[in-house]
């Protein structure tokens, strides 16, 4: 309803990550799968799987052939640079505190994330998947620039809530 998406007042969270701008193939992967999550409203129950949304990557879908990490090794593959995307995403819900239902990392470190806050994402195998299970509706908006992928969490803040990420190991 108009009602439900005037709640949608201000930035609840938000997280970029860069990339080199020199490979061509990769940030045109980056700014396809980016466009095509961005958008999304979910109301309070709603989930959403990366992999629903963006179907299989195929040439013809605009995927196109870019490194990837396959079997410990890296690699190219139609579609390479999207666990760049599922990795940003991942990171601007894990701020806003919404709940991840589903989340693999890499067999390899990311150099463009933390280690250990990575969301490797496969077609059939491997899924990056969240819910809304605030009491309120949200949207998700992504902003691609040239080297630098930013994702928005929009919503109303909880001012009582302060996130902080730790990891170990």
């Amino acid at each position: 309803s108009d009602e439900e998406l005037d709640s949608i007042k201000e930035v609840v969270s938000s997280f970029s990550t860069n990339f080199p701008n020199g490979k061509v193939d990769r940030c045109a992967n980056i700014r396809l799968a980016s466009s095509n999550l961005s958008g999304y409203v979910l109301l309070p129950g709603d989930r959403l799987s990366f992999n629903d949304v963006l179907g299989r990557r195929t040439a013809a879908a605009g995927y196109r052939s870019a490194p990837v990490i396959k079997n410990g090794k890296h690699d190219f593959d139609i579609g390479g640079g999207l666990c760049q995307v599922s990795t940003t995403l991942y990171n601007a819900v894990l701020l806003a505190n919404l709940k991840v239902t589903r989340r693999d990392n890499h067999s390899l470190p990311s150099a463009y994330v933390p280690l250990g806050r990575d969301a490797t994402v496969d077609y059939g195998t491997r899924d990056l998947q969240f819910e809304n299970d605030s009491d309120k509706p949200i949207a998700i908006v992504s902003k691609y620039e040239p080297g630098k992928l930013t994702y928005y969490v929009l919503g109303t803040k909880d001012p009582s809530l302060q996130v902080k990420i730790i990891t170990e190991g």
